[in-house]
């Protein structure tokens, strides 16, 4: 679930802009991308604050000031510019799915989530990713036959698209369907093993990021991490279009997709390797979790599964050593400090693993009978040994 719930939400953080030309409309437009273009994004906006001023093409400015305002992480802003772009014209199908991931980002309602993502699609955004996120506004609105169905119309629509594989596995883990869940995933492995071009390791270097936003899961039962938007060094604009109206098309571009393919596909090993874990099967989930941190060395879920596999293993050490890579990544993330924490325990560090323990129950107050089962289990494996 936890690790359903972090696939989920970078479908919708990772994407990068495109930053070409595109013919405009507007001088002030033009302006602003030239600007982008060279990086130079509150230049930009302010090109089109003018704009807006002015009262010119308001639909083209609206719609590209709320990109760049996601771009820089200012997310109120930019729900607030694409609300303004459908006032000007309720027909662009892209504005609602863009303001529905404003609307995901800022903690809405999923009835109103929801209503974007079907405006989106009526108006012609019938693409894999819309499905995928109407897909994950239905799970945890606990819709689950409307989400397999999403899911399924994304991997009918792009058959390797890792996202849509992670998001239907989840809905069946949700559903308590552990073996239909594992399916899902074992099939897509099988898949992109059998292909011609095997999948490549993520590569590339942050170099801008509006930072970590703590976000609820859509049901607001817990918290998760994710990026706002990013920018990954060496990534370049291809495919890029034009509305009808002149105004950009902002799908993100080739290395953008490219990216979160590789990182999806990390991840559907890790989630595989979470279940083979449960299932005591340490050979088949070591295997499958070396592959996907091989994919992505920066797999939170994988190095914690790996943590946990390594603990049960009594490679205690090396178990701590893949906790502190996942808590440098995500501070905020209370399993793993207990999961750690676990391990200190049963390595003899009993002060250590307290204060894991203690940063647990201040990240999750609700985790004392978790806590308690966890130590308990601990204490009969060291009476064990």
């Amino acid at each position: 679930m936890k690790k359903f719930t972090l696939y989920l939400l970078l479908l919708c953080a990772v994407c990068v802009f495109p930053m070409a030309a595109y013919s405009q409309k507007t001088g002030a437009t033009g302006k602003a991308l030239e600007l982008m273009s060279q990086g130079r994004f509150k230049d930009a906006i302010a090109a089109l604050d003018k704009a807006v001023e002015k009262n010119q093409d308001l639909f083209a400015v609206y719609k590209l000031r709320g990109s760049l305002k996601r771009m820089t992480g200012d997310f109120e802003g930019a729900l607030a510019d694409f609300s303004a772009a459908i006032e000007q014209k309720a027909d662009d199908g892209e504005v609602y799915e863009q303001r529905a991931m404003m609307r995901v980002y800022t903690r809405r309602e999923p009835a109103m989530i929801l209503a974007d993502l079907d405006a989106a699609i009526s108006y012609g955004r019938k693409h894999e990713k819309v499905y995928s996120l109407r897909g994950m506004v239905r799970s945890m609105l606990r819709d689950f036959d409307g989400a397999i169905s999403d899911y399924e119309t994304a991997i009918g629509m792009r058959p390797d698209f890792a996202g849509a594989y992670l998001g239907l596995s989840g809905v069946y883990a949700m559903k308590r369907d552990e073996a239909k869940s594992a399916e899902v995933l074992e099939n897509f492995i099988a898949m992109i093993e059998n292909s011609d071009s095997k999948p490549e390791a993520v590569k590339g270097e942050v170099v801008a990021t509006s930072g970590a936003n703590q976000l609820p899961a859509i049901s607001g039962k817990k918290d998760v991490f994710m990026e706002g938007s990013v920018i990954i060094k060496g990534t370049t604009a291809t495919g890029a279009t034009s509305s009808s109206d002149g105004s950009p098309n902002f799908d993100g571009n080739d290395s953008a997709f490219k990216l979160e393919q590789k990182k999806n596909t990390a991840a559907a090993y890790s989630s595989l390797a979470a279940i083979y874990h449960r299932r005591k099967d340490y050979e088949k989930a070591s295997m499958l979790v070396e592959k996907g941190l091989a994919l992505d060395p920066q797999d939170i879920s994988g190095l914690q599964t790996r943590g946990k596999i390594r603990t049960d293993l009594g490679n205690y050490t090396a178990a701590v050593s893949d906790f502190d890579t996942a808590i440098k990544l995500m501070p905020n993330d209370p399993m793993a400090y207990l999961s750690r924490g676990i391990a200190k325990m049963l390595a003899g560090s009993g002060a250590d693993a307290q204060k894991d323990f203690d940063k647990f129950l201040q990240l999750f107050p609700n985790g004392k009978p978790m806590l308690d089962s966890e130590i308990q289990k601990a204490k009969e494996k060291l009476e064990k040994q």
